[in-house]
């Protein structure tokens, strides 16, 4: 392009000792285009970057020159208004790239790199994708998760990067964990993990950073950073969630919140969409990670920690971690207690025997039995509750050995009041009956008397002669007493359906209660004739 003066050149040894001087009718030049940046020429800047006619070698020359002086707005201004767009952005690109990677002086670099993230937005998806990973390669290169807060901190400031890590997609992950681990722009940066960390190996970086962080002496985590935490559909979110709620420095709201997000991370779903997510427990690898943070919760000394963390260690290990989870019981089950069951806990274990442990029966049982001959009398209690509850007629032959346990009382282990006072809530179903102390040996028989009222109505019910309401009233009636045996347990059953239902036990049900009482008054007859 020439440059046309219409009046007579008048050579002056001011402008030149001034470095004004610009060729009377020759091309335009570097020099040129940094006069008119200089002098604030910005729309005949404009007007030449995104003229096609002009030399795309100055074109990029007047574009280093805007990365330069730090108009990057002009820049995409005059992007904006060239015709050949596609082709002036790819030049801006790989001459930007050069130059950042170039042996110039690291202000020569940054500068490039402003320019770079300037041109970025005009980029096709592949494009942005090599810009973005280059810059993290130049900008972070021998960085990682060991790297001293103060250096890690010194390169991001100098390079300029801290308010650009979140536009740096996924190859600012790493170097934003780093960053949090340390407290440093915690809300924002935990935002932009979540938001961006694709992939488990991201997400593991994310985590580890947060858990990092919380792991401080002395520091409470923002609450805005575990909110984003426990998006991470990981074993080791699980494990910081149940670290935070064991950590007495955040208040009870938080840490509830906390096990619960855990529970559902567990569980399979999402904290907050309530979608399904990926597994946390589907290899070894993980499912370890899992277990390690349970074993620290059923440590617990809040008895209903231990009853959550025994729900959930079934949950993620199987039948296979059953003997772990029997081994953390403690003698405090009458606290193990849900909020949606307004009950004692016998009533909890027993829906939880039902629900987790029937559907396996034949591999959960032999475990139970061995628990009656090993276990202390709070395992032997709650083995024998669930022995009941599965009904397995070929349990009794283990269990019999325990009827000999008469002065181990279970009356503090499973019934809520005043230890003082133990019947302080539980009454006698049966008004004429004394109040007996339920120990290890009345619990025995119990559950061996269950077994067979369990088989009898579930005998009926097969022949039709049950509807599915009276069955589940009276299932009920058979696991929920404890203090009776023989007639006096059918007894109660029949007195508690009576109670609940305002209506006599059915006949098809009360002739098999009859049975029994006629049985243990036989039976009864015999011995005194015996003594005679």
């Amino acid at each position: 392009m020439k440059h046309c003066v219409v009046n007579i050149c008048v050579w002056s040894i001011g402008i030149i000792a001034l470095g004004l001087t610009t060729s009377c009718q020759g091309e335009i030049n570097a020099e040129e285009i940094e006069i008119w940046v200089r002098a604030g020429s910005f729309p005949k800047v404009n007007e030449f970057i995104a003229n096609p006619e002009s030399p795309m070698g100055l074109r990029i020359v007047a574009v280093e020159k805007y990365v330069e002086y730090g108009r990057t707005g002009d820049l995409q201004t005059a992007i904006e208004d060239a015709t050949d767009k596609a082709g002036l952005v790819e030049a801006c690109r790989q001459a930007l790239l050069d130059k950042m990677e170039s042996d110039a002086d690291e202000a020569v670099q940054r500068e490039a790199k402003e320019g770079l993230f300037g041109v970025i937005g005009y980029l096709q998806p592949e494009q942005r994708d090599e810009v973005l990973r280059r810059i993290a390669a130049w900008a972070f290169d021998g960085i990682d998760e060991n790297t001293s807060q103060a250096i890690l901190q010194g390169r991001v400031e100098t390079l300029r990067m801290t308010g650009q890590l979140s536009r740096m997609g996924v190859y600012g992950v790493p170097v934003a964990s780093y960053l949090v681990s340390y407290g440093l722009e915690t809300d924002r940066l935990s935002t932009y993990l979540v938001e961006t960390a694709d992939t488990p190996e991201l997400q593991r970086i994310a985590i580890a950073g947060i858990a990092k962080l919380f792991a401080l002496d002395g520091l409470v985590l923002p609450w805005r950073v575990l909110d984003n935490a426990r998006l991470l559909p990981l074993a080791e979110t699980f494990a910081l969630l149940v670290d935070v709620y064991l950590n007495p420095a955040f208040d009870n709201e938080k840490r509830e919140s906390a096990l619960q997000s855990a529970s559902e991370l567990l569980h399979g779903k999402s904290p907050f969409e309530k979608k399904a997510i990926p597994s946390i427990i589907d290899t070894s690898e993980k499912r370890t990670i899992v277990m390690a943070a349970l074993d620290k919760l059923i440590a617990s000394k809040r008895a209903a920690d231990r009853w959550d963390a025994f729900e959930m260690i079934f949950y993620a290990g199987g039948v296979d971690a059953l003997d772990h989870a029997i081994r953390g019981l403690k003698n405090d089950i009458k606290s193990y207690f849900r909020p949606t069951i307004p009950a004692a806990a016998d009533y909890v274990i027993i829906e939880m025997c039902r629900d987790k442990f029937r559907p396996k029966k034949e591999a959960v049982r032999p475990i139970l039995e061995k628990w009656l001959k090993k276990g202390d009398r709070v395992q032997k209690g709650f083995s024998l509750l669930c022995l009941k509850v599965l009904g397995d007629s070929a349990s009794k032959e283990k269990i019999a050995p325990l009827l000999e346990e008469k002065t181990k009382s279970l009356e503090r282990l499973f019934f809520f009041g005043n230890p003082s006072k133990p019947y302080k809530i539980r009454k006698a179903m049966l008004k004429e009956q004394p109040k007996r102390t339920l120990t290890i040996a009345k619990l025995a028989q119990n559950t061996m008397d269950g077994i067979d009222q369990l088989q009898k109505l579930n005998g009926i019910k097969s022949a039709g002669n049950l509807s599915d309401d009276d069955y589940k009233v009276v299932e009920d009636l058979i696991l929920g007493i404890l203090e009776y045996t023989g007639a006096q347990l059918t007894e109660a059953v029949s007195k508690g359906y009576e109670e609940k239902l305002g209506k006599p036990l059915p006949g098809s049900i009360s002739g098999t209660v009859a049975t029994a009482k006629k049985g243990d008054n036989n039976t009864k007859r015999k011995r005194r004739a015996g003594k005679r």
